[in-house]
């Protein structure tokens, strides 16, 4: 099983990939063969369909996440933190993720 911090650095070590330009890199969406963060996010909005829609996800997840997603996760960790802390946790292939961890895999998988 993934831990949580396994889990983090992977969070954390793709925001790298989210600098690559449009088509390329975790963020251009999963296509044929979604890997990593991809497929987390593809396991979570699978789960919870009605937040397949980037703007239902933008909204939610809030200004942090704007236009750069490798700042965003930088700018949300204290929202991860506070869903760890209150319990607000989501088991996708046996990933434990907060919600707001969930929610930004599923918009990196649009």
């Amino acid at each position: 099983m993934i831990t949580r911090r396994s889990a983090l650095r992977l969070l954390a070590g793709s925001g790298l990939a989210l600098t690559m330009p449009p088509g390329c890199g975790w963020w251009s969406g999963p296509g044929p063969e979604a890997t990593g963060i991809e497929a987390v996010g593809e396991a979570y909005l699978t789960a919870v369909p009605a937040e397949r829609d980037e703007a239902v996800l933008r909204a939610t997840l809030g200004p942090a996440v704007g236009t750069d997603p490798a700042a965003a996760l930088a700018r949300l960790a204290p929202v991860i933190a506070e869903d760890f802390a209150a319990g607000r946790t989501v088991v996708l292939d046996g990933w434990v993720l907060s919600l707001t961890e969930a929610r930004v895999a599923g918009l990196a998988a649009i």
